[in-house]
């Protein structure tokens, strides 16, 4: 299984494949506005559990757009309101304790 996300115009879109891409399935979560995806994250502990981060920085808007999926993207939770004045680029699992994400800042600080 595979997460690209496509980011054109004003509908950036996460998808899925499998197959080696025979088969491409839309899992965008539900609700997300023009943005810039920045980062997929799958799980190295858990099936199905992908973590997207994107930000509307060009829109002058610092909140936080991280959200998980443990379906394979059929649901979304949205992580968090706001973590940090800063752009948050990229999110990402701990490779040893599940549920343990580490936050990329644009400046580096958080």
């Amino acid at each position: 299984m595979q997460y690209p996300a496509i980011n054109l115009g004003n509908a950036p879109k996460t998808m899925k494949y499998r197959d080696g891409g025979g088969k491409w399935t839309n899992i965008t979560p539900p609700g997300q506005r023009e943005c810039v995806i920045h980062s997929v994250e799958v799980s190295p502990h858990a099936n199905g559990t992908v973590y997207v981060r994107a930000n509307r920085f060009k829109f002058n808007e610092l909140g936080s757009y991280t959200y998980q999926t443990t379906d394979y993207g059929a649901t979304w939770t949205h992580l968090v309101e706001k973590m940090t004045d800063d752009f948050i680029r990229v999110i990402r699992e701990d490779q040893k304790t599940p549920g343990l994400l580490y936050a990329g800042a644009e400046s580096g600080r958080l």
